[in-house]
């Protein structure tokens, strides 16, 4: 199995981090749930013109409803169990917004 950031990898190391080093962190942590069906579902959901105009950095400028809603469905390129972790609905707009955001970057001109 390829190794993984357990949950409590991530909470011990986000302590005593620059803001710009706990985001990269947080990313790494949620990006490892992402999967290319993960963002196909978020791109489905959200669309692909509000998600490309969004000018907020959390994507907090399109409502944390339309987040909530999505995750009931959203496919997970592994489980939480594999990173000593469950589901909540908060870690999977996590999971959603870490897809939107990667969805973002590759497409950013």
């Amino acid at each position: 199995m390829e190794s993984v950031l357990t949950r409590k990898q991530y909470m011990d190391s986000y302590t005593g981090k620059s803001k710009e080093e706990q985001l990269a962190l947080h990313r790494a942590y949620y990006g490892q749930l992402v999967g290319e069906s993960t963002i196909r579902r978020v791109v489905s959901v959200i669309g692909e013109k509000r998600l490309m105009a969004s000018t907020d950095p959390w994507l907090n400028d399109i409502p944390l409803k339309e987040w909530d809603r999505l995750t009931a469905s959203l496919p997970l390129a592994q489980p939480f169990k594999n990173l000593e972790d469950y589901a909540t609905l908060a870690g999977l707009v996590c999971v959603a917004k870490e897809a939107a955001h990667q969805f973002i970057e590759r497409n950013r001109k």
